[in-house]
């Protein structure tokens, strides 16, 4: 018998609609098994042994909650419906805990025991996040179908989307700097064998590539070779140059390196351009033409 679950979201809010009843009511979600349900309306006694102030925190946070049934892949699913939430609009939505009602025998949530892996966010994207109507709802769907083919695949799409995954994931920005800049190297890098056979430049050629594909944005070369710069000091020793003692400005210089992959990833996703990544020839063609098309406009 699957267990059901419950997954606070935290941070969702929903525009109020003209019927009151609409404002709780649950959206079914046709891309996986779950739906969306008011975290308020839920009976939370049947939690042995969980205190009240415990589950009051949670209620504190989420509005709203995922609920399914357990099946095989569901962590992964609901990770990259919260991905679509990300890329879409860049909205704070992020896991809490895995609850397991109606007295089934697991750890239940307590203070302690929370999600290892929970969506980083800053406290400012929370005051700024716009509140989602039922039709953001299924954009988000349709994302997270796109992602979801994406996550299937092999080679350079899967590494992308992991390394994104992981970035989001990422606690210090140090490592988030690393994991959103390797998932940018996923997309946009160089074949390795023609990079020795060719002695082409990594850093002025992605970040071209990148400059090319976004075109025209605020992302132009020269944004983003600055960028790869900062990027390539952490990692080659040069850390304590370019990091600042004030950890805000450290965060904002990963938050830059998400803004850039999260639009990456939008206009991949929607134009179905991930389909690209698959073969690399395939792959280095397209960028290379679109990066000469630019150099010759």
């Amino acid at each position: 018998m699957s267990k059901r679950i419950l997954v606070p979201l935290l941070n969702l809010k929903m525009k109020p609609s003209p019927d009151p009843e609409n404002d709780i009511a649950p959206y079914v979600l046709s891309c996986f098994s779950a739906k969306i349900v008011s975290f308020f309306s839920e009976d939370l006694s049947d939690y042995d042994g969980v205190l009240e102030s415990e589950l009051e925190s949670v209620r504190m946070a989420s509005w709203w909650c995922l609920e399914l049934n357990e099946y095989e892949g569901y962590k992964i699913d609901t990770h990259l419906l919260i991905i679509a939430f990300r890329i879409l609009f860049d909205y704070p939505v992020s896991l809490h805990s895995y609850l397991y009602p109606n007295g089934i025998d697991e750890i239940p949530f307590r203070q302690c025991f929370k999600l290892h892996d929970i969506f980083r966010y800053e406290a400012a994207e929370v005051r700024n996040a716009k509140l989602l109507s039922r039709e953001d709802l299924g954009e988000v769907e349709r994302m997270f179908g796109r992602l979801k083919k994406m996550s299937e695949m092999k080679g350079r799409a899967h590494n992308a989307l992991f390394l994104l995954t992981r970035g989001m994931f990422e606690s210090n920005a140090i490592g988030a700097i690393l994991h959103y800049s390797a998932a940018l190297e996923s997309i946009y890098g160089i074949e390795k064998n023609r990079q020795r056979r060719d002695h082409i430049p990594i850093a002025e050629t992605i970040s071209k590539r990148i400059a090319a594909y976004l075109a025209p944005s605020d992302y132009n070369y020269q944004v983003i070779i600055d960028m790869y710069e900062l990027r390539s000091r952490v990692v080659h020793g040069e850390m304590h140059v370019v990091w600042d003692n004030n950890p805000k400005i450290n965060v904002e210089q990963a938050n830059t390196f998400w803004r850039l992959l999260r639009v990456c990833f939008l206009k991949l996703l929607t134009e179905n351009h991930y389909s690209k990544l698959i073969d690399e020839q395939e792959r280095e063609n397209f960028f290379d033409e679109i990066a000469k098309k630019r150099c010759n406009e």
